[in-house]
């Protein structure tokens, strides 16, 4: 996904589920999930990596992932994306040192508010509703947040191989279910 500080709408109708998903059916005011923001905004503040150096922001990057509680932006996200995925060896080791920190976290990979924005736009895209169960549609609706669970490896039918984001859904009275992108629009796999 390309970034932008608006998220873009296909229509009113689309916008209006979006925004009922969240919670925030003011226009003007601003989307606070649960109260969660402020530690999210707080906690990217510090670990904002922007503009470091190759060798910095790795280490940064480290420090971050290490961390007890830990939020990622969508530049954090795609430069792990594209660790793994490079085809150079180096560059995919600290992809994998990335994923194993973001596995290994206990308190699970929070992610911007931005970035949750555009996860409830995806899951309220007509084509990905049909494939949500109503277990799946439950959570959904009663959506508290997101979490990054780390990337998996995904094949094609001619073998070739690459990472996808792993999530989880997670609702305000505790259920949650895990998918990653596909083809088809969703595969959910927990």
């Amino acid at each position: 996904m390309a970034h932008s500080s608006q998220t873009v709408f296909k229509s009113d109708k689309h916008r209006k589920k979006v925004m009922s998903l969240l919670g925030n059916r003011y226009e003007g005011k601003p989307t606070h999930l649960k109260g969660q923001q402020n530690l999210v905004e707080h906690v990217h503040e510090r670990q904002d990596t922007a503009g470091l150096k190759a060798s910095k922001k790795h280490q940064g990057l480290i420090k971050i992932l290490s961390g007890d509680t830990v939020v990622l932006s969508e530049g954090d996200i795609q430069n792990i994306k594209n660790n793994l995925n490079s085809g150079n060896e180096t560059r995919e080791a600290k992809g994998e040192e990335y994923n194993d920190l973001i596995f290994n976290n206990k308190h699970g990979v929070r992610i911007t508010e931005e970035q949750t924005s555009k996860g409830i736009a995806y899951l309220a895209r007509a084509n990905i509703q049909k494939q949500l169960g109503s277990r799946e549609q439950h959570i959904v609706d009663n959506f508290k947040e997101f979490r990054l669970n780390g990337f998996e490896q995904a094949f094609n039918d001619y073998g070739n191989s690459w990472y996808e984001a792993n999530w989880r859904v997670i609702s305000n009275d505790g259920e949650s279910f895990d998918y990653q992108g596909a083809s088809k629009g969703i595969e959910i796999t927990g």
